[in-house]
């Protein structure tokens, strides 16, 4: 059994990893990198745990283990098993730098809102942004009058310049989801609260609503929304 284990969690680890090295593109945005790497840290970090459990060599976890894997993706993980002297089948071979190069981190400050795309569709915030939101008109749960307004932000994000956020007229928002005004702007709160969406005040103005679609984890907001 330990022999299965360590090949399926090699496999899950070499997984994670590939999905860390998106955070290595030049041209993933900086906002996103912080979000993907919060989010696969607690994943790398218990798969190495079983990794070391099934080599009987608990005692051996630091925290400090999850972080080359998480920063540096492949080449950090393949770092990290040759450190530990356990074998892999990563294809990078001996790493040619050191992870632990600062020059190779990202910046600490993350406070700059993504802008409009030159090909949003391109994006990796656009496919998981629609994937997630197609998922989420399925589901019975939501209210309908919820649903109604959430597949209009999400027709108007197919037209939007920005990745993950959509333009709507405010006059006519009630009218072109056929809902009373008090009945839109309760199923924009509720979304807003579900966490879904986010008004997002700076993109907008007194014609348009700024709507971000939320998918958690990767563009859910870093900050408390500001009290006006």
């Amino acid at each position: 059994m330990g022999d299965w284990v360590r090949e399926k969690v090699g496999l899950v680890l070499e997984e994670l990893a590939r999905i860390a090295d998106i955070a290595k593109d030049p041209q993933t945005p900086a906002w996103y990198k912080r979000n993907l790497r919060r989010s696969l840290q607690p994943a790398i970090a218990n798969a190495l745990k079983v990794l070391l459990w099934s080599h009987d060599r608990t005692e051996e976890w630091t925290t400090e283990l999850d972080q080359r894997p998480t920063e540096h993706g492949t080449l950090g993980l393949a770092a990290t098993l040759n450190n530990l002297g356990i074998a892999h089948r990563l294809r990078v071979g001996e790493p040619t730098v050191d992870p632990d190069d600062e020059d190779d981190r990202e910046p600490a400050s993350y406070d700059e809102l993504p802008g409009a795309s030159a090909d949003p569709w391109a994006e990796s915030a656009r496919q998981w942004v629609v994937r997630i939101t197609f998922q989420r008109l399925g589901d019975e749960r939501i209210p309908a009058n919820e649903r109604r307004l959430l597949s209009w932000i999400a027709y108007h994000l197919a037209m939007s310049d920005h990745a993950d956020v959509a333009f709507l007229a405010r006059r006519f928002l009630a009218s072109d989801v056929r809902l009373t005004d008090a009945e839109a702007q309760a199923a924009l709160e509720a979304l807003i609260e579900r966490g879904l969406v986010r008004e997002e005040r700076s993109l907008g103005d007194e014609r348009r609503i700024a709507l971000r679609l939320i998918v958690q984890g990767m563009n859910d907001p870093r900050h408390e929304p500001a009290e006006h």
